[in-house]
């Protein structure tokens, strides 16, 4: 596969950083969680103050965070036109979906990177009609 065709798959998914920027897109969550909470506090009709929870709390423990954070964008985004209130919100959802959630998430354990390893050499010379298993074991990073 060509270093082009590798780039072009690269982008096509989230990076899961770990250490540091991992934490900081943990605390990034976190934080827009806190004002979903705050808003849910102040919201009227039991429907939407359970909606806004179980928007907060999949994005807290990053589920599917880009779409919930387009979504919450989105809907945040109305609400900044009907009272320009709450503009912030709608710029930090933006970023959660554009950096992905992070490697302390729900998100990086079910479609982060794996590695895969051959666990024996096929290399020898194979006769017509041999039967091949090839093994091999998925680990995920951490």
């Amino acid at each position: 596969m060509s270093a082009i065709k590798e780039n072009h798959l690269q982008k096509l998914f989230p990076a899961f950083p770990t250490g540091w920027p991992g934490f900081g897109l943990l605390l990034l969550r976190a934080l827009v969680a806190g004002i979903l909470i705050a808003q849910a506090a102040v919201l009227s009709g039991w429907l939407i103050k359970v909606l806004v929870l179980a928007g907060a709390t999949l994005l807290l423990l990053g589920f599917l965070t880009p779409i919930f954070a387009v979504v919450t964008g989105l809907i945040s985004l109305g609400v900044v036109f009907s009272n320009f209130d709450h503009v912030e919100l709608v710029v930090l959802t933006g970023v959660i979906a554009l950096l992905g959630p992070g490697a302390f998430s729900i998100d990086a354990r079910l479609f982060g990177r794996v590695e895969i390893k051959q666990t024996r050499d096929l290399r020898g010379p194979l006769s017509r009609g041999d039967d091949v298993l090839i093994v091999v074991q998925i680990e995920r990073e951490q």
